[in-house]
């Protein structure tokens, strides 16, 4: 007889591999948005480094008038392909992340799947159905007893009405 398997120690470990797979991507996601970050800072400082040699070449005041408009065009370009990066990286954690999904979503199936089939499943849900039904008799009687206080407060308040309109016509 083969051994049954162990459904909630098994939802377990597969929750907590699916919950480090979750992690493992975060992280890798983190470490490539910090390498475009400093990439994004040393083309910075090499563009800084440009224009102080720019500067340094002008001769005169038609070639420095035109370094401020050459400056500009420069950061607007580093910019646009840091830009361009930082969407690309997105797409690429968008689709991982969703491939992660779907690998969590299919190991949890697998390991239903074992379970129910070597009778985990008979087993563990007893105790669930027994908790289901204490809970349905709890909210059940949260609601008669709700729904028996709304009916008083109306009458009080439909028998204050009746006696506020005595009151009107004795007066």
């Amino acid at each position: 007889m083969p051994a049954t398997t162990d459904m909630p120690f098994a939802l377990t470990r597969t929750a907590l591999e699916n919950t480090l797979r979750g992690l493992a991507l975060i992280e890798e996601t983190q470490q490539q948005f910090i390498r475009l970050q400093l990439k994004a800072a040393d083309d910075a400082l090499n563009g800084s480094q440009a224009a102080m040699t720019e500067i340094n070449g002008a001769t005169d005041w038609s070639s420095l008038g035109a370094l401020p408009g050459l400056m500009l065009r420069q950061n607007i370009e580093r910019n646009a392909g840091l830009m361009q990066n930082c969407m690309k990286l997105m797409a690429d954690t968008q689709s991982a992340w969703l491939a992660t999904m779907r690998e969590t979503s299919e190991s949890l199936q697998r390991c239903q799947a074992a379970a129910m089939a070597s009778g985990g499943a008979a087993a563990a849900g007893f105790p669930m159905q027994a908790m289901a039904d204490r809970f349905n008799e709890m909210t059940q009687a949260t609601t008669q007893a709700a729904t028996t206080a709304a009916a008083q407060a109306t009458q009080a308040a439909q028998g204050a009405a009746r006696n506020a309109k005595r009151g009107d016509h004795a007066n």
